[in-house]
C-alpha cells in the first residue's frame, strides 16, 4: 500500500525515475505473490519509463525482473530473452554488479526449467564477475546458492568448498543473515555427507 502511494506521489512530482522504481518494486511483489499478469503490467510500465528517460541501469534491472517473472509464470523462452537483453545492457556499460544480476536472472530461468547444470553455470558466471570487483554482499549469496545447487546435485566436496567461501565472505562483511543461511544450509541432506569429507 505504501509503495502504491509512492507511485502516486512520484507521478504528482513528475519524478519519472522514482515512479519507475516504485513500479518495479510493486511488480516484484505481485510476482512473488503469484499475480503474474499484474506483475508483468507493472514491470512493463517501469521498463517503458526507464527507457523513456534513458536509465540504462534501471532498464537492465527491470529486464532481469521480467526474466524471472516470465520463467516462473511458465514462459522460459521469454525469460531467457529478457535476461539476455539485461546481460547485454550491463555488458555494454561494463556494469559488473548488473552483469552478475543478469546471470542470476538466467540462473532463475534455468531453475524454473529444472536445468540444474545451466543454473550452476550461470551462478558460477555471477560469482566470477563479482570476484573481479570489491567484495559485495551479493557475492556471498551467490556462493551460498551455488553451494546449495551443488549439494542437490550430490557434489558434496564442491558444495562444501562453495559454502566455505560463502561463509568466509559473510564473516568479512559481517553478514549475519548470510552466515545464518550458511548454517541452515549445512543442515540440509545434501550437506550431511560433506561433514565426513571435511573432517
Amino acid at each position: 500500500e505504501q509503495i502504491e502511494e509512492s507511485v502516486e506521489r512520484f507521478q504528482r512530482l513528475a519524478d519519472v525515475q522514482g515512479e519507475a522504481l516504485a513500479l518495479n518494486a510493486l511488480g516484484n511483489l505481485a510476482r512473488s505473490s503469484g499475480d503474474f499478469d499484474r506483475g508483468r503490467a507493472l514491470l512493463d510500465r517501469s521498463l517503458a519509463l526507464r527507457q523513456e528517460v534513458g536509465d540504462r541501469r534501471g532498464t537492465g534491472i527491470t529486464l532481469g525482473c521480467l526474466a524471472v517473472l516470465a520463467a516462473r509464470s511458465g514462459d522460459p523462452a521469454g525469460g531467457r530473452a529478457a535476461a539476455a537483453q539485461s546481460r547485454t545492457r550491463f555488458a555494454e556499460d561494463d556494469d559488473m554488479i548488473g552483469l552478475s544480476a543478469a546471470e542470476l536472472s538466467l540462473a532463475n530461468v534455468a531453475l524454473a526449467e529444472e536445468d540444474r547444470v545451466g543454473a550452476r553455470a550461470h551462478l558460477e558466471a555471477a560469482a566470477a564477475v563479482l570476484g573481479r570487483i570489491e567484495s559485495t554482499p551479493q557475492e556471498g549469496w551467490v556462493l551460498a546458492v551455488l553451494a546449495a545447487v551443488c549439494a542437490e546435485e550430490g557434489e558434496a566436496t564442491t558444495a562444501r568448498s562453495w559454502l566455505d567461501r560463502a561463509r568466509r565472505h559473510f564473516e568479512l562483511l559481517d553478514g549475519d543473515a548470510g552466515a545464518a543461511y550458511c548454517l541452515e544450509l549445512e543442515r540440509t541432506p545434501g550437506f550431511a555427507t560433506t561433514s565426513a569429507i571435511a573432517e
